[in-house]
């Protein structure tokens, strides 16, 4: 029985999945906002649409504020929006209407538990309608007059069993009552776990001990629940990609992968810290599946403000080059519009390779945590340059950034070879200087001088031999040598055009803005 159980759970690892989509649960809001009860109003919002695309696999949230449940729950408590109690009514709820439209299409359905969710920190009539959080304050990082110095008051301390010993139930409940194909741990949402990262420290040993424990615990459960109904469950876990920081917070992710703790490694959220060759490497040297994690961009403020890093040009390019660093496939977070060509395209490498894409030095750039998490920033070992982090570019000094592509310019094939330039943004914190004389800028890719084209909206172009470029990690130098003193080197991307329509339309991105 053991072997044929281990069989059956390794070819449900090993099952294709182009694109996984996290559904954070908002189609339910948006349809009951609109004042429908119909199961199948608030799957139009979001899944509908995602049928006949490269989407495998979606990830589903009814689980917010630790115990409060948009599904059935006796062991923790049924959230009171409308929609809920409305499919309650009809002896459904929305993670059942999920998991058998999903099944009903040859989609996997995994059921996505947030570690942690601090929304209600800022919004008083969540955390009051919360009673694990009313009845256990002990539990709590702080109070809203006594907050941590890291991470928003109201999150649990998984320090405090009782906070463990509700995850672990209701991970079993889940198990029983729903036929999900597996639980994914969502440490991202939002990240900070303990009380000693909340005051600045890294966590004591006993902490990550506990931490650990909860996996062994939650992995034997989710065994236990699989042999009940002959199929095994699988456990995704979304954590930070760098082992250094998630170990400072509690995640000993390496450990849980040496275990066989977790099945799925989704790195990367808020932030990113390290080359996506770093986490595949890591994840399959132990066996386990990699699925970096493409969350939206939040350079320039709120979700997908900088049109260029929101537009399916750049989810290209940061697909591609996931696909290149060896991923066993893509995952979104944040991205809530099912239209977009891009659910067609991002989920075989081969298709993406003669599309057009819009490489950036920094996408993520530093990354901010919403409600705060232990500082992140010193474990960075990727470019971070944007808008927002320039570089200063004094005369005479020469910058240079990195910028890693999946393009291989000695390897690309067909009648039609791409455009590619290189883009440079250069300010002087006020303003864009596009009226540098072209004599005193030298900007090189790969060691080869360019020849600048025509400046286009604010941004200094230069043509790129299409040879040039190379898979994996490029380096653009930029010397300025005039004589302004306080310049800035604000922003590089690499532009591959293949269809000489590069970036035509662009009417999706306020469709996307309206869906978030």
């Amino acid at each position: 029985m053991n072997d044929s159980y281990q069989e059956l759970k390794q070819q449900m690892r090993c099952r294709r999945r182009r694109v996984i989509v996290n559904n954070d649960g908002g189609d339910l809001i948006k349809a009951g906002d609109a004042g429908t009860d119909d199961p199948l109003d608030f799957v139009n919002v979001r899944t509908t649409p995602l049928l006949g695309t490269h989407v495998d696999t979606i990830f589903y949230s009814t689980h917010g504020g630790h115990g409060v449940c948009n599904h059935k729950t006796e062991v923790g408590q049924v959230s009171d929006h409308p929609g809920v109690a409305a499919l309650i009514a009809r002896r459904t709820d929305p993670l059942d209407v999920m998991t058998t439209y999903g099944h009903e299409h040859g989609l996997e359905v995994f059921w996505s538990m947030r570690m942690n969710d601090t929304h209600d920190g800022s919004r008083p009539e969540r955390f009051a309608a919360n009673r694990f959080k009313n009845e256990n304050p002990e539990c709590l990082l702080g109070t809203p007059d006594a907050r941590p110095k890291h991470g928003e008051w109201s999150a649990v301390d998984y320090a405090c069993e009782k906070v463990r010993a509700l995850a672990l139930a209701l991970v079993e409940e889940v198990c029983r009552n729903y036929d999900v194909e597996g639980i994914e741990l969502d440490f991202f949402r939002h990240p900070v776990l303990f009380k000693t990262t909340a005051a600045g420290l890294p966590v004591t040993e006993n902490e990550r001990r506990v931490m650990t424990d909860l996996l062994r615990n939650i992995a034997a459960a989710v065994e236990r629940e699989g042999r009940k109904r002959g199929r095994p469950f699988l456990i995704a876990a979304r954590t930070p990609d760098d082992p250094d920081y998630a170990a400072t917070m509690g995640l000993d992710i390496e450990g849980w992968m040496r275990e066989g703790l977790i099945d799925l490694y989704v790195p990367s959220g808020y932030f990113r810290l390290r080359s996506w060759a770093d986490n595949v490497g890591l994840g399959h040297r132990h066996g386990v599946l990699v699925y970096p994690g493409l969350s939206e961009t939040r350079v320039g403020g709120g979700h997908h403000a900088d049109r260029l890093r929101a537009s399916d040009e750049c989810y290209r390019a940061r697909s591609a080059n996931a696909w290149q660093a060896g991923a066993d496939g893509i995952y979104l977070f944040n991205l809530f519009d099912p239209r977009r060509r891009i659910w067609h395209e991002i989920g075989e490498p081969q298709a993406l390779k003669n599309m057009d894409k819009l490489y950036f030095a920094s996408v993520r750039g530093a990354g901010r945590v919403a409600g705060g998490a232990f500082p992140h920033k010193p474990f960075i070992r990727i470019p971070t340059l944007n808008p927002g982090a320039p570089l200063a570019l004094p005369p005479g000094a020469l910058q240079t950034v990195q910028i890693e592509m999946a393009e291989n310019g000695l390897g690309l094939q067909g009648a039609k070879l791409p455009a590619i330039t290189l883009q440079v943004r250069i300010g002087d914190g006020e303003a864009t200087a596009t009226d540098i004389p072209e004599q005193e800028l030298t900007v090189m890719f790969n060691g080869r001088c360019l020849a600048e084209a025509s400046p286009s909206n604010g941004w200094r172009e230069f043509v790129i031999n299409s040879r040039i470029p190379r898979a994996g990690w490029n380096t653009a130098a930029i010397q300025y040598r005039g004589s302004q003193p306080n310049l800035q080197l604000e922003d590089v991307l690499v532009r591959v055009d293949y269809s000489g329509d590069f970036l035509s339309d662009t009417a999706y991105l306020e469709r996307t803005r309206a869906r978030m």
